[in-house]
Order: C-alpha cells, then sequence, then structure tokens
C-alpha cells in the first residue's frame, strides 16, 4: 500500500512539474497569446481581485491608482504561483522517491529549488532531484528576468510614443481636439511627422496580442491611456476621411485600417482569457481597407458609430469654429463618419469598459461620479458630455 502511494506521488509529482513547465513556457516564452489553462487561471484570479478592488473606489483618479498596480503585480504573481507549484511538485516527486515525511519533502524541495543547499541529500535518486530542482529554480528566475525586461521594453516603446503625442492630441485624447491642435500648428496627421502612428500601433498589437498582460499596464500619468490614445487617432483619421471630399488618403485609410485590426486582436485577445467569444468575427487590415475604399454596399444604412449625432455636430462646430475644413454636406460626412467608426468602435468601447481607460469624450459613457479633469481647447464639450450621461 505504502509503495503504491509512492508511486502515485512520484507519478503527481512529475504531472504537476510539467504542468508548471508548460505554463511557463506558454507565458513567458511562445510568442503568442497563451491558451494553457495555469496561466489563464492565475490571471483570472489576479484581475478578478483587482476588479472588485475597482468596484468600490469612488472615483476615475482612486480607480486608475488601485489598477496601475494590476500589471506589476500579475508578473509577480505569475512568478510566485510557478515557483510554489515547482515546490510542490518537486516535494510530491522526494516523496514518492522515499523520504519518508511528506513535510520533509516539501523542505527539500525548498532546499534544491532556492539553491539554498539547507538539506543534504545522500540516496542517488535524491541527488537527482535536488540537482533538477536547483536548475529549474535557477531557469524560472531566469526566464522571469528576461520576460520582466521584455515587457518594460515594449512599454516603454508605447509610453514614448504616447509622451510624443500628447501635447497634440490632449490629455485626454480626443480625435477633433487632435485635428484641431494640428490646425494651430498649421500642419495635418499625414505632414506632422505622426505617420510613424502606423509603426507605432503595428509594434504595439504585435507586443500586447503577444503578451496580453501588457494590455493592464497603464500610463505613468492617469489622464492617459492608450486605447483613448489609439481610439483618438482613428477618429481623427475617421473625421479627416469623411470630410475630405478629394480621393481616399491612403495613410488615412492605412490608419483606420490599421488601428481597427489591432481593436480586433486585442479585443479577442482578452475575450480569449475569460472564455468569451467576439460578437463578429476579427477583419484583417486588407478586408478593413477594402471596406473602406468601396464604400458601403447600401448607401441609404447608417452603421452604428459608437456616438450620437448631436455628438457628432457638437464636434463638426468645434472645428469649424477653429478653422478646420468640414464638408458643408453634414449628412453625407455623418454616413461616412459612422460607416468608418464602426469598423472599431465595438472593440474599442470593450476595451475602454474592461481596462477602465481614462473617461474621454466619444471614447466610454463616463457614469457615475466625479467628473474627470479635461485638459482640452474646449472643455465645455467635455462637460457637456459628462452631465448628458448622470
Amino acid at each position: 500500500m505504502e509503495t503504491a502511494l509512492r508511486v502515485l506521488s512520484l507519478v503527481a509529482g512529475i504531472g504537476l512539474f510539467w504542468a508548471a513547465a508548460a505554463g511557463v513556457v506558454s507565458t513567458m516564452l511562445v510568442p503568442r497569446t497563451s491558451r494553457q489553462w495555469l496561466s489563464r487561471w492565475v490571471a483570472d484570479v489576479l484581475h478578478g481581485i483587482f476588479a472588485s478592488m475597482a468596484k468600490r473606489a469612488g472615483s476615475y483618479v482612486k480607480v486608475d491608482r488601485i489598477l496601475a498596480s494590476q500589471g506589476p503585480a500579475a508578473v509577480l504573481f505569475f512568478l510566485g504561483v510557478f515557483l510554489l507549484i515547482f515546490m510542490a511538485a518537486f516535494g510530491l516527486i522526494f516523496h514518492g522517491l522515499g523520504t519518508p515525511s511528506p513535510m520533509k519533502a516539501f523542505l527539500e524541495s525548498g532546499s534544491g529549488l532556492s539553491t539554498l543547499g539547507i538539506l543534504d541529500v545522500s540516496k542517488p535518486w535524491h541527488v537527482v532531484a535536488m540537482v533538477a530542482s536547483a536548475f529549474t529554480g535557477t531557469i524560472v528566475v531566469a526566464i522571469f528576468i528576461g520576460f520582466l525586461m521584455t515587457l518594460y521594453a515594449a512599454y516603454s516603446a508605447r509610453e514614448a510614443f504616447m509622451g510624443k503625442l500628447a501635447l497634440a492630441i490632449g490629455e485626454p485624447a480626443w480625435g477633433p481636439e487632435f485635428l484641431v491642435r494640428l490646425k494651430r500648428l498649421g500642419t495635418t496627421i499625414e505632414d506632422s511627422g505622426i505617420p510613424s502612428g502606423i509603426d507605432w500601433l503595428c509594434t504595439m498589437r504585435v507586443n500586447q496580442y503577444i503578451y496580453p498582460i501588457l494590455n493592464h499596464f497603464r500610463s505613468p500619468f492617469p489622464h492617459r491611456h492608450w486605447v483613448a490614445t489609439l481610439l483618438a487617432l482613428c477618429d481623427a483619421a475617421a473625421i479627416r476621411l469623411a470630410n475630405s471630399k478629394e480621393p481616399r488618403n491612403l495613410y488615412l485609410v492605412r490608419l483606420v485600417a490599421e488601428g481597427s485590426e489591432t481593436f480586433h486582436l486585442l479585443r479577442d485577445s482578452e475575450l480569449g482569457r475569460i472564455h468569451r467569444q467576439a460578437d463578429a468575427p476579427s477583419m484583417t487590415s486588407w478586408r478593413l481597407e477594402r471596406s473602406i475604399l468601396d464604400g458601403p454596399a447600401d448607401s441609404t444604412s447608417t452603421p452604428e458609430p459608437g456616438i450620437s449625432r448631436q455628438e457628432w455636430d457638437w464636434a463638426m462646430e468645434f472645428l469649424e469654429a477653429n478653422g478646420v475644413e468640414t464638408n458643408p454636406d453634414r449628412d453625407a460626412a455623418w454616413r461616412n463618419f459612422c460607416l468608418l467608426r464602426s469598423l472599431y468602435a465595438a472593440p474599442a468601447m470593450f476595451l475602454a469598459e474592461y481596462l477602465h481607460a481614462v473617461p474621454a469624450p466619444w471614447t466610454r459613457d463616463l457614469g457615475k461620479g466625479t467628473a474627470p479633469r479635461f485638459e482640452t481647447i474646449r472643455p465645455q464639450l467635455a462637460a457637456e458630455r459628462f452631465r448628458s450621461n448622470p
């Protein structure tokens, strides 16, 4: 009976070791979204903890302060959980190899995994297991260090471009605000040196799809968020395209298409992690570009853009008052804008709500609570929007 239990302990330990090893590899090494159950369980537990804390916060600033720790805490939580699982796995292995006491088996596991060597082992198979546990602990920590450096390199690149945009795009970011500030600077999106925006969002899309934990790393400033910035870029390009009488500007088309694909992919990565399906299939950037260039199949239909016609009219008045050229046929411009914004509005709004992005015009419903600060040229637009969503 005792022999059978030790064999069972050994088999269970080896199985737990492989599960933890697969979790480490899929989470920190494999360059694609992890579908491994252990990694998803760890992420789900931590997100649930921080989401429950955020619900109790009375204002957005407090929510942002709480959630600012979620990304870094998740990284440390992953390391701690995987080390504990490896410790349990080697404890079961040591017990299966003949260590009489389960407590001593786990102490031997901790001694080897931490490379402290506080306990001596003499049996040949115990020595092999001790060496294996020491190598495992060292390798996991080394992988974690590399993983952390990769995350912060991607985070720094994302935030550097957002900092470069902050003066022109406003905080919180807003598409019409961006166009007005560029007008006052005597330039446009295409001529402002911001065409690197496509490079930025493509790089961000790859990094954050591979490592979804980056979605939860927040900016150093509470009124800046990558969802709001990306949405403002797409909105500014969509407004230009909707109001233009010239042939479609291919840079603006690409900006809307690449931004839409980014929103769809990152929405799908979050939905996959929480075991939900997208309400519509994602589209590749080429299909999105074709959709923009070809126009709507039914010119009488108006897709859902995620904002009201009243908000659109406010924005057009804002642009006209500040010298930005608009289409005199506002109905036609509205229909064109609805077509363009419907390509990315749904996934953008989902990410804004799920990640608690900064409340901003056209970003998400502001809900109840203290109105956030809007450092815009025309802050009464933001204040009016907030009052209309009590």
